[in-house]
Formats: structure tokens, sequence, C-alpha cells
């Protein structure tokens, strides 16, 4: 043997004991598809070199080792038991039509390199596996993942970047270059969407946009063209909360201030002079033959407050300026509960789609 394959042998040799070994221990939840354990360890197994996996998922590993949580020391365990340097532990649990991917990346003296909770995939079949992937070798390499993922509500829509056609929605863009690009989202049905977005470096950026149901586009660049002209995302969700809120503030306005209203006209019937005293027939001979010394003191009080001579010749100012009263405190109960019924529906609406954006 000569000398240049010795020492070649040995330096190779060296430099597979000085590179540490790996294993993943994964818990999956049962609707994530069982291929996708599998994927994702040979996304590491790409990179660095492996050990052989536990065949046990993490909680079984908990158990066996008497893990109260998962946590450094219980990775340090895990790693301490199978020989390995370090323990990748990944975590991919249902959310919504996607998954929520976590890990964490444990040497075997209990020191945590890093780790990332709840990254969002959009789905549980190919962008969200290519998606996935990334974050497993940001996970291995610590090298941040730049992706750029776009939503729609209608699943299937071509999904064109810069002007080029990459793929249809869900669509997951592993290492797009940062700065500045412009998407544009042809549904099968309804018109295009454009948007401009800024991509980081090393960061995730979400783009979830709705799809309106209209005609189709005018092929052409002509005037009916719904491509020259960006498309407004959620325009028709926009209107549908704005009539359910207009709707909201009139129905609120009518049931509210009615209440006010009859709550108001008992209350303003108590009072003397008011549109309800004598039973609505305040020119009566005997409307005022059974006033207590309180009850006169009260009408001339208010005669007085709204600057009117104190006598009893002015039922039907009293009456006028009571009814004023009772309008207005309808009117203001009637706008205020609808302002609220506007607020509420509005914020739910709100919360809604952001919930589905996820």
């Amino acid at each position: 043997m000569s000398l240049t394959a010795l020492t070649l042998g040995t330096v190779v040799g060296l430099l597979a004991q000085a590179s540490p070994t790996w294993v993943v221990v994964t818990e999956r939840g049962p609707e994530v598809p069982e291929a996708w354990s599998t994927a994702l360890e040979a996304e590491v197994n790409r990179t660095v070199k492996m050990g052989k996996n536990p065949d046990a998922s993490r909680g079984d590993l908990m158990v066996a080792l008497g893990c109260a949580s998962w946590d450094e020391q219980c990775a340090a365990l895990v790693a301490e038991t199978v020989g390995a340097d370090i323990v990748l532990s990944l975590e991919v649990v249902r959310h919504g039509p996607g998954a929520w991917v976590s890990y964490q990346v444990t040497t075997k003296g209990a020191e945590q390199l890093r780790a990332k909770s709840r990254v969002k995939v959009p789905d549980r079949a190919d962008a969200g596996l290519k998606m996935a992937k990334a974050v497993v070798h940001e996970a291995v390499t610590g090298e941040p993942a730049t992706l750029l993922v776009v939503e729609t509500n209608q699943v299937g829509a071509r999904v064109l970047l810069d002007g080029d056609a990459v793929g249809t929605t869900p669509w997951v863009g592993v290492g797009v270059r940062a700065g500045d690009h412009e998407i544009r989202v042809e549904p099968e049905s309804g018109a295009p969407i454009f948007r401009r977005v800024q991509v980081k470096d090393g960061d995730i950026t979400n783009v979830a946009l709705v799809v309106t149901v209209g005609p189709a586009p005018v092929e052409g660049g002509g005037e009916g063209d719904s491509s020259v002209t960006p498309a407004s995302s959620g325009s028709g969700d926009t209107f549908f909360y704005l009539g359910v809120s207009l709707l909201g503030v009139a129905v609120a306005g009518v049931v509210v201030g009615g209440l006010l209203y009859g709550a108001s006209w008992v209350l303003a019937s108590t009072i003397p002079g008011g549109p309800g005293w004598c039973n609505g027939d305040s020119t009566a001979d005997d409307c005022y033959l059974d006033y207590t010394q309180d009850e006169v003191a009260d009408q001339m009080y208010l005669a007085g407050l709204f600057g009117l001579e104190q006598d009893y010749s002015n039922v039907n100012e009293y009456q006028a300026i009571m009814t004023l009263l009772v309008n207005g405190l309808a009117a203001v109960g009637g706008v205020a509960a609808g302002t609220g019924a506007l607020l509420g529906v509005g914020g739910a609406g709100t919360l809604g789609y952001s919930y589905l954006a996820e």
C-alpha cells in the first residue's frame, strides 16, 4: 500500500470520526401520512451522518426512559441509549388542512442547539411535505430557510412568480431570491389576483389570497381584460361583511331603539305633563285634579329647566319636550347598538379570515 493511499485513508477515517452521529425521533399525528416520517428522515440522512434511529415514537421513548416530558435531559438519554451524538426531535401534527412542524436539536450533553415550534405547512400533500423538508434541512444545518408560500381558498389555482408559471396552490417556493416579487394567481373560475410581496432572506413569507367567483378573464389585453388591472383580494368578502354590518346596524337600531323608546315612554308617563300623563289625554278636565304638592313641584321644576312659564298652560310644550327626549334617547341607543354590531361582525370576520389564512 502506498504512502499516499495510507494517508488518504487515515484522513477519511479521522473525518468520519469527527462527524457527529445523528438520530431522528419523530412524533407524528395520526392524520399525517406515515410516509412523511420516512421522507423527513431521508432528508436528514442526505445532509449529515445518521445512526440507527430508534424504532419507536417519541412518546413511547419517553415512557420507556421514564421521562415526564420531552426536554434536553430526555433527549440526552435517547442519545446515550442509541450511541448518538445529536438527537433531532420532530413533531408533525395536523393543523387545519395542513400541519404544524416543530423541531428541537439536542446534543448528548443535554445542550439544546436550536429549536422552532409550530411552523405551519399548507397541506398534508406534496406542498406541505416539500416545506416540511425545508424546515428539517434548516434544523440540521442551522441555516434559516427562505420560503415563499402561496395559498388560496380555491385549491389548484395557477401560480406565476415574476411572470413564470411555477405550480398550483398551495405552492411552496424553497430558496426564493430575497427581494421584491410579483405573484399572479389564476383560478379556474374568477378573476386573476395580483400581489407584490417582499421576500426576506431566512424568513417564511406567507401569501393567503381569496378567490372571488366571477366571469373568466378576457384574453388579449382588451378593455375588459381583468388581467390588466390588479384585482383586490377579498373584495367579495369586503362587500359581504359591509352588507351584514349595515344590516346589523339597522336591526340593532330598531330593536334597541324600540325597547328604549318603550321604557322611556313608561318613565315619561310618571312625570306630570309628560306624553303618557293622564293616559295620554293631558287636556282632560280631571288631569290636574289629583296633583300632589310634589307632582306640582316636579312640573314647575321642568318648566323652569326648559325656560317655560311655571303654570298649567304648557301641557303641549311638556309633551313636545318629553317626546323629543324619548326619541333622542331611542336614537342614541340604536346608533350605539348598531355600531357595536358593526364592530362585532367586522371583528368576527377578521378573526375568521385570519384563522383560515393560517
